[in-house]
């Protein structure tokens, strides 16, 4: 079945002529021109937002930037050092979710790859109830009650420059009583409660629903599937092979959707896709904040406060390359240039403060940061949010390049070892460093689209004539990043993954 997708199926066109030989496309930058904030006219942001994915086309056409995973050393003759980032260029456009369909989000937002703030979607969630106060402040009472015995990671954010923070482990209840303490002027400490697997924990008690714009959500749904069928969802890696990275998961490593480890544009230690959900609450009082980083996988991410207020600040993915030390091994922690330690290690951070996004996020607002976009959160009150991240076809391929870029990785890494084995027990070594590195390698990759694909054809078979354009399109991105990821390794990955697919028919 798998050959035959492979062979019959069109590839569909891809934004910014996505070419399926190199790394992930390049995101363009928004226009000087800024967009209006007001959600009333959805003619008027229509016609604005087509006008700024143009302005992005022809950016990218003038500047010919590299791609988001291109970090050398540059030049530093043209432009001057300054001490402070210039003034953002573009706010992000913001819409009503009454004025914005599924099919304009994707045609706007999603498939372009561009940021944006949506509006009025937690009018009937049940954490909007519960979680808030009638001062809208967060009811950390009620939170203690209900869910205090829940096992937490509290990252300690009180030092500005530090861009991997000290973890405790606490419980909630004990998170709410430094909560008061820190309220009351007793603890000074920024503690961040992150990446607390709410949904998964508390399944009876739902807080919120997913918005129909993220609900194409491949990452989320193979962990489901993976939860009624556990005896299957490893069967492409070998439990030594993934070993490592599910020890580390189980300890928590994510951050605003993100492993500390992923800062430095490789992998994401500490996440393996199977072990875990990427379904998070975030609670955090104000001064809290989450370092420099791009997402999980280069996976989509969306953020939507409960309550609180948060500053974001974006970069768009062609100006990675500037947030490297001179050497293009380290990232900045931050885009603040006065707060690093060393920040002569970074000549070119302040050009890429240049070109930074900067929004203000406020009580009931939903940002969808796309993949690739470093970025920055700063909590500026007493904040909780409710934040997934996750894969689909409109991004499979930035994940599929940073695999890439993870084996090219592991490979330098032992190349000492190449001479005492064979192709095949090589890329065997470099798919379990891989496994360890950012938890996932090119075989779990395969089982993780072996059983998308599974699930899309057989949803394609029962879907109206509204959603079969859908459902092929998903059929062709999986085929294609099976067919990579067949070319680019020695390993006899399909084969390896054929039970999983024959349990899920």
């Amino acid at each position: 079945m798998l050959d035959q997708f492979m062979a019959d199926s069109a590839w569909p066109a891809m934004p910014h002529s996505f070419d399926a030989n190199h790394a992930a496309p390049c995101a363009t930058v928004l226009g000087p021109q800024p967009l209006s904030h007001s959600a009333s006219s959805a003619d008027a942001q229509l016609q604005a937002t087509a006008q700024c994915t143009k302005s992005f086309a022809a950016s990218t056409a003038q500047t010919n930037m590299p791609c988001a995973n291109t970090h050398g050393d540059l030049p530093d003759k043209a432009f001057q050092r300054s001490t402070a980032c210039q003034e953002p260029q573009q706010a992000i456009p913001v819409w009503h979710k009454d004025d914005l369909s599924s099919e304009q989000f994707v045609q706007m937002f999603m498939q372009p790859n561009l940021p944006v703030m949506i509006q009025g979607l937690t009018c009937d969630w049940q954490a909007s109830k519960d979680w808030v106060t009638a001062a809208d402040g967060v009811n950390i009472d009620f939170i203690a009650h209900h869910f205090g015995q829940a096992q937490v990671m509290v990252s300690n954010t009180t030092r500005l420059n530090a861009g991997c923070a000290p973890r405790l482990d606490m419980t909630v209840a004990e998170f709410a009583h430094w909560w008061k303490m820190h309220k009351a002027g007793q603890d000074d400490r920024l503690l961040y409660l992150k990446d607390w697997h709410f949904a998964n924990e508390f399944p009876d008690y739902t807080a919120y629903q997913t918005p129909c714009y993220f609900q194409e959500d491949w990452l989320n749904e193979f962990y489901d599937i993976g939860q009624r069928q556990p005896q299957q969802s490893h069967s492409a890696g070998s439990a030594d092979d993934m070993s490592q990275p599910r020890e580390a998961a189980e300890k928590g490593d994510a951050e605003e959707g993100v492993a500390d480890g992923d800062r430095s544009g490789g992998g994401n230690v500490g996440c393996d896709v199977a072990s875990s959900d990427y379904r998070f609450v975030y609670l955090g009082c104000k001064g809290t904040w989450t370092p420099l980083h791009a997402d999980v996988l280069r996976s989509y991410s969306w953020s939507t406060n409960v309550t609180g207020r948060k500053r974001w600040k974006l970069l768009p993915p062609q100006y990675t390359h500037l947030l490297y030390d001179r050497f293009g091994r380290e990232m900045a922690a931050t885009f603040e240039i006065g707060k690093l330690e060393g920040r002569d290690r970074f000549p070119n951070l302040d050009k890429a403060c240049q070109h930074t996004i900067e929004c203000i996020q406020e009580a009931g607002d939903t940002i969808f940061v796309p993949s690739g976009w470093h970025h920055t959160v700063e909590n500026l009150e007493d904040t909780l949010s409710i934040n997934h991240n996750w894969l689909n076809g409109y991004n499979i391929h930035w994940a599929l390049a940073l695999l890439q870029q993870e084996r090219t990785d592991a490979i330098a890494c032992i190349e000492d070892c190449r001479e005492g084995c064979t192709e095949v027990e090589f890329e065997a070594l470099v798919q379990r460093n891989m496994a360890a590195n950012c938890g996932m390698n090119y075989a779990f990759m395969a089982t993780f689209m072996q059983v998308i694909l599974q699930r899309e054809s057989h949803l394609l078979k029962h879907a109206n004539q509204e959603l079969q354009a859908r459902h092929t399109f998903n059929i062709a991105k999986s085929t294609w990043t099976l067919r990579e990821l067949r070319q680019h390794s020695s390993l006899d990955l399909i084969e390896s993954t054929e039970s999983v697919v024959q349990t899920l028919s």
